[in-house]
């Protein structure tokens, strides 16, 4: 029988695909960012398995960490633009290297929608510019996706300020498909997604500009398509991969605390960070 209660640190969680309750929801799953499991000190754990960890950046657990999406419990975390809040994740491996057809899904709660505020970007082997592809707004309050050639802009006026929604982008072959809160919201025409060994990060652009504010709950990126179903399944439940098939909890490590890290502690942990032994 399906677990009932929330996945969370604290109750336990599918980590694999074996484990999951809806495992198709792990099927070519390359990172998987989830605030909403609770907080994590100053790290902000890949629970994919690709083991892509963050560094949260300019940030105060103590404060940042907030209560989630009414509608299914859980955290998140709270950013503001002008305090420079990030995630900074130092990508060790190929996983968010997708130049096939790909996925983004994020649970987001925007204090301000306007272009070139970044709620995910993963950028070029220097990290800088707008190689990779990134998550954003358009100015008339829609999504905005960038591959690193084309544009896709969402329908207007689809996302509202202080609204929990759950957006989406799916490509398959060239064409992209936005979507909001599980209806389509707009598409358009991709290039082949130019992402390297950059880094990644959540909030922010890949320079430490165009900051986002407001809450994330969850990212999830996919190298595949994912089927509408798909994407109005996580629409109603943005956990529903981390159910556990069965209904008892797990032993798991205390979350972790420490200092708030800068950018540059932050930006050379290293392709190692915590070296797996937490996820």
């Amino acid at each position: 029988m399906t677990q009932r209660w929330t996945p969370s640190w604290k109750q336990g969680f599918a980590r694999s695909q074996a484990e999951s309750a809806f495992p198709n929801l792990w099927t070519n799953l390359r990172g998987l960012w989830a605030p909403a499991l609770g907080p994590t000190g100053v790290q902000l754990f890949d629970v994919s398995g690709q083991r892509n960890h963050g560094a949260i950046t300019d940030m105060d657990p103590a404060t940042d960490w907030v209560p989630g999406d009414p509608r299914v419990g859980g955290y998140a975390l709270e950013f503001v633009a002008n305090q420079d809040n990030r995630v900074i994740i130092p990508v060790g491996n190929d996983a968010l290297n997708i130049s096939g057809d790909f996925a983004i899904v994020a649970l987001i709660n925007p204090g301000v929608i306007a272009e070139n505020d970044y709620v995910f970007h993963h950028v070029g082997g220097a990290g800088e510019g707008f190689d990779g592809y990134s998550l954003d707004f358009t100015n008339s309050d829609g999504l905005r996706f960038y591959d690193g050639q084309n544009f896709i802009n969402g329908d207007n006026n689809t996302l509202s300020v202080g609204t929990w929604h759950c957006v989406a982008v799916s490509i398959a072959g060239t064409a992209a498909t936005i979507w909001v809160d599980g209806s389509p919201a707009g598409s358009g025409t991709a290039g082949s997604q130019r992402a390297f060994s950059g880094l990644a990060h959540i909030g922010a652009a890949g320079f430490d500009l165009f900051m986002y504010t407001g809450k994330i709950a969850f990212i999830a990126i996919y190298s595949r398509c994912l089927a509408p179903s798909e994407i109005q399944h996580l629409s109603r439940n943005h956990l529903a991969m981390l159910r556990r098939r069965s209904r008892f909890p797990v032993s798991v490590p205390a979350a972790p605390t420490g200092a708030i890290m800068n950018q540059f502690q932050a930006s050379n942990l290293g392709a190692d960070l915590f070296n797996g032994t937490l996820i």
